[in-house]
């Protein structure tokens, strides 16, 4: 049976606890075996610890419940000592910012006594069901149901992470807990096959992350699987020589070897001003020297110092969708080289260019899955959040959307299958 005590970050008295001051949130992840779970039966006990000269309107103190993603799956709130609040929808946020803006959509329960400020909360979760997959009991100390609802609509991807925060405007300190947490009838037996695993990411910003750098592909799916991460990829990243080359990244990293190498570059060389420098891959019986001036030989360069520096690292070349920003013809033949190279070295050569779905060369797909500027609510532009018409976004950069549907999913059957 799995450890309650490991399914959060949790203390030793088996209690989630936070101590906040004014616009404050203190986030909890949940083990990735729970974050992984299709459903969720979690009951637990909340107190607030509130000095009684405090408890009047302008006490505020929440729990938020987000996926991975951000995207807030419910919500409770102590207004005021006696009265609870909840909402069930809310702007997306990665809890780094508080303030009124940020707060989630409060539906007000009557006026209840709260019995010392304590709480006791059984939600159900399941996110094989969208339309009708929340349900929340929550009741006082005395068992007296305060609100209960059921199969509500489900915004999320997963349970990620738990959020204490603190909505009040007031700058005196607050401590709440969570206590006598139980999950139940959780599947013990979900395959984690990368967890544990270790991952080095190099490239330009679709792997950075652009305008959000905190988090790009890479990111989502090594919290996803449990892996651990190391990031050299930048904005502005290229084959070619450049101040941001992925040659140097790798050069630049640790020698540590990591399990997996993963690696992008192309979009800031695919213009027909490079035509001239795209060159070709070297006969099979090469492995060197190779034109450092040109595309070709760069890659090839890349390839050969990896193998070199780990050479029991599984390499994975990721060839992003077909954008709309760049001349189709020189991401052909960009494409071309790419899965020469990797043939020639035998490396993994995830080709999204041919066989993913996204493709921001049709304009739909190029609003709702890219972004160029951050939106609203502080994450990648989406249709909803930032500016769209037909030149913005410029169909480069995946923002959440792409990354869950098309890029975390495509690149770990990839892995799973090296």
């Amino acid at each position: 049976m799995v450890d309650t005590k490991k399914l959060t970050e949790v203390n030793d008295y088996g209690s989630i606890s936070f101590c906040q001051s004014s616009f404050s949130a203190i986030t909890k992840k949940v083990a990735l075996i729970v974050s992984k779970q299709k459903k969720i039966d979690l009951s637990f006990k909340w107190h607030v610890y509130a000095d009684s000269s405090y408890a009047d309107e302008s006490l505020k103190m929440g729990l938020e419940f987000r996926d991975m993603y951000g995207r807030l799956i419910f919500a409770l709130l102590n207004h005021g000592g006696s009265h609870v609040c909840y909402a069930t929808t809310g702007l997306d946020s990665d809890s780094s910012v508080v303030n009124n803006k940020f707060e989630p959509c409060w539906r007000k329960v009557p006026a209840q006594d709260l019995n010392n400020y304590s709480c006791q909360v059984h939600l159900l979760l399941d996110f094989t069901d969208g339309e009708h997959g929340l349900s929340v009991e929550v009741s006082d100390t005395k068992d007296n149901q305060l609100f209960k609802l059921k199969n509500e609509l489900i915004n999320g991807k997963n349970l990620s992470k738990i959020v204490g925060v603190n909505y009040s405007a007031k700058k005196f300190p607050i401590s709440h807990n969570i206590f006598e947490m139980s999950f139940k009838n959780l599947d013990e037996q979900i395959e984690m096959p990368l967890a544990g695993k270790s991952v080095y990411a190099f490239g330009d910003s679709i792997v950075n992350g652009h305008l959000y750098a905190k988090k790009g592909f890479v990111d989502f799916l090594a919290q996803q699987e449990g892996m651990n991460l190391k990031k050299y990829a930048v904005n502005g990243g290229t084959i070619l020589p450049g101040e941001s080359n992925v040659l140097q990244q790798v050069i630049e990293a640790t020698v540590q070897a990591p399990d997996f190498m993963i690696f992008n570059g192309g979009t800031n060389d695919a213009f027909e001003r490079n035509e001239k420098m795209f060159g070709e891959i070297t006969p099979s019986n090469l492995i060197g020297p190779f034109d450092m001036e040109t595309y070709a030989g760069r890659f090839e360069e890349i390839i050969h110092v990896t193998k070199k520096k780990w050479p029991n690292t599984k390499i994975a070349f990721v060839a992003i969708p077909k954008i709309c920003s760049r001349n189709i013809e020189m991401q052909a033949k960009l494409h071309a080289i790419q899965q020469a190279a990797c043939e020639k070295w035998q490396i993994g050569f995830l080709d999204m260019y041919s066989n993913s779905k996204l493709d921001t060369t049709n304009d739909m797909m190029r609003k709702n899955y890219t972004f160029d500027n951050l939106g609203s609510d502080g994450f990648p532009g989406t249709i909803k959040t930032a500016k769209s018409d037909e030149k913005t976004p410029s169909g480069t950069h995946p923002n959440f959307s792409a990354i869950q549907e098309f890029y975390v999913p495509e690149l770990l059957e990839y892995l799973k299958m090296l």
